[in-house]
């Protein structure tokens, strides 16, 4: 990583009214679609200048091709110096045989075989080296039976991850005989810096496997006669927008049209660009038969194109965190400061939201926030010193609390809205009867006139905590729920509004849909079992002449469309992927038995 240090202030920078934004149009290729630019100056890289058409394939090479390629675990191991300390292995070739056993899952396949044979048929593979290793005592320290030091947290403070403890404010209300508020410790948050999962991945960008995009474009496609015209500085009509990448949005472009007519740092002449940060968070059993869980979140990047956000083998995905729940606990808490009672429902759940939201404000730290105001200069890894500002565009998640509401119900914890209340958008103030007009004109036009305020929105809650902090109203008590109730408000501090307000951002739009858990596994699930119960009562044949049918769909691409092996009405250990399979082939299937 290379951070480069800020400079010295000088006011040379002209003003912000002389800076004209420029556009850049790029000759059309063979299908008519050219990109429109828009800078201060001319785009200074492309990051699809060196791609190859392989690296947008998913069919793996051939044997021929992949005989004189070492396996990517050893591309990695020679990519060292000689010099690299391979504790606990002893040398290079034990190094490169143990993290092809460990990295690569318990069942091997045949490309695992052919990365063995790679391994074993390199010039630099020494048998003795390995022949002479002492596998068990190398596992051990792996283990971590010999490292382990007085610190629980050794393992975690390793790679830029820390510690940092969460506590909430729990309010007593005036009924009880202890009223007022008393501070929770819920435990330790395991996190990285944001700002330094954004240095690490800039500064070790490689453009030549992986494009990044700093500066986002208007794709668009044009009629015939375009394509011999010469790069200009407008766009002639006519042309269409297409849409498909995060760096092509109407969004992405807006932040970097205003990141452009903003002031510069002073003194500061390196290129300024925005890092789109996409969050994802969801919570998951570790175990079928115990209660062991994780709830990890992740950062991307939308500068990347999604085609290799979606592929696990570009190891695109950034840990960011590991968020805590409440802790059971906290009964027992509540219950000696209240004298034997125990803590309601409600306020159950108010104490979990804010759980949630003090481990964002502790990812939200000072450092994110200086880098978001002033941005942050790094040399890149395509040698090019630039000043990156975080952008947060998108936020998907699932609701981890209880899972047997309905998949729509992260957006409850987050936005800090009120499940199946009488206006149940994060976005606008629509109400709940009005839902089946969804996608009229007067629905659309109603989403945009009745937009959810941030600004309004949080000075409510904050005039509905000042009642139960201050002067120890129930959660849900009268004075509450004349302030909330209407727009369906909850009582409930937002990290997102409190330490983003001040650069105008609205966190209702960053909550996006998602189609995994609202769709796949929401809506479309709900329908399948409402037609399986529909065939039940038709016959019995019905339902295996279903089953029959989905059994006779062939497999379709690579992991596309996989076989039905099992029996479809049964849905016995479907996954996400199941069910998008299942949906996909519905229509040449079910139509015909109902």
């Amino acid at each position: 990583m290379s951070v480069i240090p800020e400079p010295l202030a000088q006011q040379t920078d002209p003003p912000v009214a002389t800076r004209e934004i420029l556009s850049f149009t790029t000759p059309s290729n063979l299908f008519g679609i050219f990109r429109r630019f828009f800078s201060v100056e001319m785009p200074n890289a492309d990051p699809e200048a060196y791609r190859r058409q392989e690296d947008l394939s998913e069919v793996q090479p051939t044997q021929s091709e992949n005989d004189d390629l070492l396996s990517p675990i050893f591309d990695s191991v020679l990519a060292t110096t000689a010099a690299t300390n391979y504790f606990p292995y002893g040398n290079h070739s034990s190094f490169a045989l143990g993290e092809w056993y460990w990295n690569n899952g318990a069942q091997k396949s045949l490309s695992d075989f052919r990365a063995l044979v790679n391994i074993v048929s390199d010039p630099e593979f020494k048998p003795e080296d390995v022949r002479n290793a002492h596998w068990t005592e190398i596992n051990k320290i792996l283990a971590g039976s010999i490292l382990d030091d007085d610190s629980d947290n050794a393992e975690w403070l390793d790679d830029g991850w820390k510690c940092s403890p969460i506590s909430i404010q729990v309010p007593f209300h005036q009924r009880t005989k202890r009223k007022g508020t008393k501070s929770f410790l819920v435990g330790e948050l395991y996190h990285r810096s944001i700002v330094a999962v954004i240095k690490e991945r800039v500064s070790q960008i490689d453009s030549d496997k992986e494009p990044f995009y700093f500066q986002p474009f208007e794709l668009l496609w044009s009629g015939p006669g375009r394509r011999e015209h010469p790069p200009q500085t407008t766009v002639p009509p006519p042309h269409m927008c297409i849409h498909g990448e995060h760096y092509t949005s109407d969004s992405f472009l807006d932040a970097h049209r205003e990141l452009l007519r903003s002031p510069p740092e002073p003194g500061c002449q390196a290129p300024r660009a925005i890092v789109a940060l996409m969050m994802w968070s969801d919570a998951t059993h570790l175990t079928a038969f115990s209660e062991a869980k994780l709830w990890p979140a992740y950062l991307f990047f939308g500068n990347n194109s999604k085609y290799s956000r979606c592929r696990p083998s570009r190891h695109l995905a950034n840990h960011i965190a590991y968020f805590q729940k409440l802790p059971d606990s906290f009964k027992d808490f509540y219950t000696e400061h209240s004298e034997g009672n125990k803590p309601s429902d409600d306020l159950m759940a108010h104490c979990r939201r804010e759980v949630f939201h003090a481990q964002w404000e502790a990812l939200l730290d000072d450092e994110f926030l200086h880098a978001w105001r002033h941005g942050v200069l790094i040399l890149c890894g395509d040698g090019i010193t630039r000043r990156i500002y975080p952008r947060l565009f998108t936020y998907s998640a699932d609701y981890p609390e209880n899972q047997e509401l309905t998949t729509e119900n992260y957006r409850v914890l987050i936005a800090g809205i009120r499940n199946r209340g009488g206006r149940p958008c994060p976005r606008c103030l629509v109400q709940m009867e009005l839902l089946p007009q969804m996608g009229t004109i007067a629905d659309m036009e109603a989403r945009v006139s009745c937009a959810r305020d941030c600004k309004a929105d949080r000075e409510q809650v904050a005039q509905a905590r000042a009642h139960i902090y201050h002067r120890n109203y129930a959660v849900k008590s009268d004075k509450v729920e004349n302030l909330l109730k209407s727009a369906s408000l909850l009582p409930s501090k937002n990290a997102f509004s409190n330490r983003l307000s001040e650069f105008g951002f609205d966190f209702y739009q960053m909550l996006v849909v998602d189609l995994l858990h609202e769709f796949e596994l929401g809506v479309w699930r709900a329908l399948l079992i409402h037609l399986i119960r529909i065939l039940y009562a038709m016959g019995i044949s019905e339902v295996n002449e279903l089953d029959r049918r989905y059994r006779q769909v062939p497999r379709f691409g690579p992991g596309v469309i996989r076989t039905f092996s099992a029996n479809v009405s049964e849905l016995k250990k479907l996954a996400a992927h199941n069910f998008e399979d299942l949906l996909q082939v519905n229509n040449s299937i079910a139509p015909a038995l109902v």
